[in-house]
């Protein structure tokens, strides 16, 4: 967490607290619900090109984050850590729906990889970018900042969410700027929330539809209100602009389910620690 590298390290101290008094298995959204903590906004974590990026979300009111972290190429949303979905499914059907997603970025609820991991550099390995910040939970129309999702449409094998679906079915038909329709999203409402929806895939480039499958598949885009593309920091803290039109790849080849290189062009590459490419911008 970088709140004690900002300035914040009681309000770190406090939300550890929280969590730990709810590690037994206590209700941790109670723990949202009006705290200062949770409520008091943090410009810091805000960027300044988003115009709303003071609204509180809807969600208890809780402050908001424009800084998401890189899932990489692989759509896995994965909001539980794998203990949670072993508790549900068998090891194999974990190991075939969700484990292989996490296995290609840097960061997944409680699956992350270290500095030594990161075979292809820590230069060419993109960390962390920005997301507009969601206005409804529900029905935010906005490319930039909404959500839209379907189990049917983007996920219909339930393995992976597929570039080229979103990009065909999330625009509303008289307006690219909006989506046919909204759906439920957290992503940005809860800055303390480690859980993936914070995240961003290297599927589709900057500005792109985020689109949802089943519960634990989506691709999620980075997106900013800078023209023509999002800041982006790199694994060894260098930050760069991504373009929108970044070489992508080909957004309808299914995600990979080994370690073989990204099929997602330069953006792809950049979001995948250990693959093997050698693309750089």
């Amino acid at each position: 967490c970088i709140l004690p590298f900002i300035e914040l390290a009681s309000r770190y101290d406090i939300i550890c607290q929280k969590a730990r008094e709810r590690a037994g298995g206590g209700d941790i959204w109670s723990l949202f619900f009006g705290d200062p903590v949770y409520t008091t906004t943090i410009s810091s974590i805000l960027c300044p090109s988003d115009p709303n990026r003071m609204v509180k979300s809807v969600h208890a009111d809780n402050a908001k984050t424009s800084y998401m972290y890189s899932l990489g190429d692989g759509s896995g949303k994965i909001d539980a850590p794998m203990r949670v979905y072993l508790q549900y499914h068998s090891a194999a059907t974990v190991e075939q729906y969700y484990a292989p997603g996490s296995r290609r970025g840097l960061f997944h609820y409680e699956d992350w990889k270290s500095f030594a991991s990161c075979l292809d550099g820590t230069s060419n390995t993109v960390a962390i970018s920005e997301a507009v910040t969601n206005l409804d939970g529900y029905t935010d129309l906005r490319v930039k900042g909404g959500l839209i999702g379907d189990w049917t449409t983007f996920s219909p094998t339930d393995l992976y969410v597929l570039g080229s679906v979103c990009l065909n079915n999330a625009f509303s038909a008289s307006d690219r700027t909006q989506l046919q329709y909204g759906s439920d999203s957290w992503r940005t409402h809860f800055y303390q929330d480690g859980r993936t929806w914070n995240g961003f895939h290297t599927i589709l480039p900057p500005n792109s539809p985020s689109c949802m499958g089943n519960g634990a598949q989506a691709a999620y885009a980075a997106s900013s209100y800078h023209s023509g593309g999002v800041n982006a920091s790199m694994l060894d803290g260098a930050v760069r602009f991504i373009s929108e039109t970044i070489n992508s790849g080909n957004p309808a080849t299914p995600m990979p389910f080994d370690g073989s290189p990204s099929p997602y062009g330069v953006w792809g590459a950049l979001g995948t620690p250990a693959c093997g490419e050698n693309a750089s911008l």
